[in-house]
């Protein structure tokens, strides 16, 4: 029994490595790989964008080596704290460079999720933006965070093309998986509308025993 129960504790740890990273790490080098695609196909016409393209990716590139060693160390980031909204604010940024797509952030209402919520926040929306620079189309996205005292809502709209959401994933492909796991393990929800005129990533968050610990103990 006890031998089983240390098989489960290891299957468990690969799987949750397995996630952060595809939905970390692998997402971050995607992008840079779409932008030097894009850079390429322009270099003899816009030279200066190009050489933009080229410096912000290899910034990408060192973020994305430092966020590896913090991961194999066990840390997620270097001051142990994330605020969600300049995290966003970040990922927002290096996503519209990188793909050109256009991005809005919006927020209301006071943000309370602690530091392990405000990464699985994170990894989700940079897991729903990869989808949409690779499959989407689409020249609009939109970040919209709405805390409530009991609950936080975070959507992620753009404006492509849609998907048939009852065709389910190709074989390789464990994006939408991760996305549905990560609400499951903080007790959330996450809801998925698309059509011709767009798709609507949707994570409800309710507060946890937590997160009101921590605002009262403030």
């Amino acid at each position: 029994m006890h031998e089983e129960l240390r098989q489960l504790a290891v299957l468990q740890e690969r799987e949750r490595i397995a996630q952060d990273l595809h939905d970390g790490s692998i997402q971050s080098l995607y992008a840079v790989s779409l932008s030097l695609e894009d850079a390429a196909e322009r270099l003899a016409s816009e030279p200066a964008l190009v050489a933009d393209r080229i410096e912000h990716a290899i910034d990408s590139l060192h973020d994305t080596i430092r966020d590896i060693r913090y991961f194999v160390m066990g840390l997620d980031s270097e001051d142990g704290e994330q605020d969600l909204i300049e995290s966003l604010s970040q990922l927002t940024d290096d996503f519209q460079r990188s793909t050109l797509i256009e991005v809005t952030l919006a927020s209301e209402g006071e943000i309370w999720p602690d530091a392990d919520e405000t990464r699985q926040l994170i990894q989700l929306t940079r897991e729903a933006m990869s989808n949409v620079a690779r499959h989407a189309a689409a020249t609009l996205v939109q970040l919209r965070v709405t805390a409530h005292r009991d609950q936080l809502r975070l959507s992620i709209i753009d404006n492509g093309r849609g998907f048939d959401t009852s065709a389910g994933q190709r074989p390789g492909h464990h994006g939408l998986t991760n996305m549905q796991a990560r609400a499951e393990s903080l007790g959330g929800s996450l809801a998925i509308d698309s059509s011709d005129a767009g798709t609507a990533v949707v994570f409800q968050l309710p507060r946890s025993d937590r997160s009101e610990h921590k605002e009262s103990a403030s």
